[in-house]
């Protein structure tokens, strides 16, 4: 039963923190709209955003929200939850509306750190909190706000009015309001009422109003349980005085002795239902704890689940940048190879464009040597021409010359002055003819020389014009040839920062990794030692439940059922429970299965029917169900036994195909429940040993 409660804890309270709240008290009937559907609340039923809670005639409940606010709800009241955060400290948010009825509020973590996400609102107004405790009185005609704690900030709706209410004190609000809210000094009476409406019996929940009033220090807390045992106690002993007629004095004094004895057993009982009250305290403390520690567990997975997406996150980022660091890589391989390519085709049209210019300068270089040759033979031709031509000259003076003199010597006798005039003149004209002919000759040679000398200035201009060209062209060539090479070293070095740069980001991005995994790792070890401490805390609550129920059962009653119940009770009931196996313990509790010692299967159970009003053979048709015990066959274990009435023990004895026995004791008033042990075993040799709990059903 321990262990089954365990695990119902453990699934509620994950259930809590799965939803927004929690309901930790209820009396009578309440409902939750939902969605356009309507549900019934239980004990154990969670609250999510915009639910309508809404509560019947006498009944009354008690919500626990995540971040620990507790709103208490009294009769006839309607409760919204317009909006609420609580997922991490950046996005906290509580909203709700009070339609009717009577509210408490204790503000929890959401109005420490964030008082102004923290608002309630009414039909007439919205309270902003300053301090812990609220509550609020709403009717058809008439509002009430108290501050019971702290300060709050009262806003009316219409008129935009805004009022500061201080611990012990409140605010009434008619539906025929003025232009003016007055304060008004709480008083004992009204915190009497309000706690008599909203507080849930046998201490469930924490829900008793405190009016601290400075004036009158005023400090009142009502416990549903308080003093009425003690009063019933006083009342029954006067009773039974009272009643009992006194004749004589053996009479009287064994009236005293049964009114002391009575006295003992109230007071006993009183003893009793104060420890309850302290199991339940310590019940409740450890809830408390174990809801916390349970919360701090929550938000470290939700923690750890960020973690893993931010590490997921990271891995599709980091494989991005590779990507794309690959295909930089392929596009810049790509580009440089295009650029190979024509470096290559542009280095072979330089050198082809330079061949072609060396034929060319090497063709002219031979024309050139050609031209020259020419010129020289020329040269050299003129020159001779020019000799042979002054050799005739010459020739042909000497010759007049001699002519001239022979003939003078011939003639001299016979010629006249007149012929030697005429033949004179005749020489001089024959030497001017001559010279005439060769200034004629050297005209033309000289012409010929400029024009020659001409065809070769041009030629060379030619020759010099196509070497300019050509030497822009090797030039041009040689700039193109160099850019390509600044380009692919560019290229290169670009390539090689970017695989640096991508070295630094995959080192830096695995030291993040190293660092995240790190810290992942501490809070991994801190969730761990959170989450044992949870589970510690879990397992002290299930006791703590244990105890509760151990005291609801037993509540205002004595540890056993008394004697006189089973003389006078002639009325059958049926018991329904499990085995205890919680702790495993192989030397007290165990199933037996072909030697091999293993704990209880959690789904057996016990059940038996009691005749209360026989004297022998009370316990019939009992029966233990093995279901699972990991064969695939379902087995059953008999019994029958007998009550001690004196001392509200039991004993349990095989029947059929079972053997052994078993014992145990009844508690409660009307023998509610009853604890015990039993060692029996099937006709094929399997053994089950240990503790079980059965209630009445």
């Amino acid at each position: 039963m321990k262990k089954l409660l365990f695990i119902l804890s453990i699934l509620l309270v994950s259930n809590l923190f799965a939803d927004i709240a929690k309901i930790v008290a209820l009396k009578g009937e309440a409902t939750i709209y939902r969605n356009g559907e309507t549900i019934e609340i239980n004990r154990n039923s969670v609250l999510k955003e915009k639910d309508i809670i809404k509560t019947k005639d006498n009944s009354k409940i008690q919500i626990l929200f995540k971040d620990e606010t507790i709103i208490s709800i009294g009769k006839n009241s309607e409760f919204v939850i317009d909006d609420y955060s609580f997922e991490n400290k950046d996005n906290v948010k509580a909203e709700f509306s009070m339609v009717k009825g009577v509210f408490r509020t204790i503000t929890g973590k959401i109005g420490k750190i964030s008082p102004e996400n923290f608002n309630l609102k009414t039909k007439s107004a919205s309270i902003g909190i300053r301090g812990t405790q609220i509550v609020t009185d709403i009717s058809d005609t008439k509002e009430r706000i108290f501050c019971t704690e702290g300060q709050i900030e009262v806003i009316q709706n219409i008129s935009n009015l805004k009022i500061i209410v201080n611990e012990g004190e409140f605010i009434s609000m008619e539906n025929n309001f003025g232009d003016k809210l007055q304060k008004d000094k709480t008083k004992e009476k009204d915190i009497d009422n309000l706690n008599k409406n909203i507080s849930v019996a046998q201490n469930e929940a924490i829900d008793d109003i405190t009016n601290n009033n400075n004036n009158n220090n005023i400090e009142k807390q009502i416990d549903p349980n308080a003093n009425v045992l003690t009063n019933n106690i006083s009342e029954q002993k006067s009773s039974i005085i009272e009643n009992t007629n006194i004749d004589t004095p053996q009479t009287k004094q064994q009236a005293l002795i049964d009114a002391e004895l009575e006295a003992k057993k109230l007071a006993e009982e009183k003893e009793l239902a104060e420890k309850q009250v302290i199991a339940q305290k310590n019940a409740d403390e450890a809830r408390i704890a174990t809801e916390q520690a349970l919360s701090v567990h929550a938000l470290a997975l939700a923690e750890q689940n960020r973690i893993t997406e931010a590490q997921e996150k990271a891995e599709q980022e980091a494989s991005l940048v590779e990507q794309e660091r690959i295909a930089a890589e392929q596009a810049a391989a790509k580009q440089a190879a295009t650029l190979a390519v024509e470096a290559k085709n542009v280095v072979e049209q330089a050198m082809a464009a330079q061949v072609a210019a060396l034929s060319e300068q090497e063709r002219i270089i031979a024309e050139q040597e050609a031209s020259a040759k020419a010129a020289a033979l020329a040269k050299q031709e003129r020159i001779i021409a020019e000799q042979i031509v002054a050799a005739q000259v010459a020739a042909l003076v000497e010759k007049a010359k001699n002519t001239a003199e022979q003939a003078a010597a011939a003639h001299a006798a016979a010629q006249t002055q007149d012929e030697i005039d005429s033949a004179k003149i005749a020489l001089e004209q024959a030497v001017a003819a001559q010279s005439a002919a060769l200034a004629e000759q050297e005209r033309i040679a000289t012409e010929q020389a400029i024009a020659a000398q001409s065809a070769a200035l041009a030629e060379q201009e030619r020759i010099a014009t196509e070497q300019a060209a050509t030497t822009k062209a090797i030039a041009l060539a040689e700039e193109k040839k160099i850019a390509t090479e600044q380009a692919l070293a560019s290229l290169a070095k670009a390539k090689a920062e970017q695989e640096k740069i991508a070295k630094e980001q995959a080192l830096a991005a695995q030291a993040a990794a190293l660092a995240e995994q790190e810290r992942v790792t501490k809070e991994q070890i801190a969730a761990n030692l959170a989450k044992k401490k949870a589970e510690q805390a879990t397992v002290a609550l299930a006791a703590a439940q244990i105890i509760e129920e151990a005291a609801q059962v037993a509540k205002n009653l004595t540890k056993v059922t008394p004697d006189i119940y089973f003389i006078n009770n002639i009325s059958k009931a049926s018991y329904l429970g499990n085995f205890n196996n919680t702790s495993f313990n192989d030397k007290k509790q165990y199933l037996d299965k072909n030697k091999i010692k293993s704990e209880i299967p959690q789904n057996t159970t016990i059940s038996m029917d009691i005749d209360f009003g026989l004297k022998k053979d009370q316990i019939s048709n009992g029966i233990i169900d093995l279901n699972n015990i990991g064969d695939g066959t379902s087995r059953a274990l008999t019994f029958n036994g007998d009550i001690d009435t004196k001392k509200s023990t039991f004993k349990l004895n095989a029947t059929d195909f079972t053997k052994g026995k078993g014992d145990g004791t009844f508690y409660g008033s009307e023998a509610n429940l009853m604890q015990g042990n039993l060692d029996m075993e099937t006709k094929d040799k399997i053994q089950i040993k240990g503790n079980f709990d059965a209630t009445k059903q």
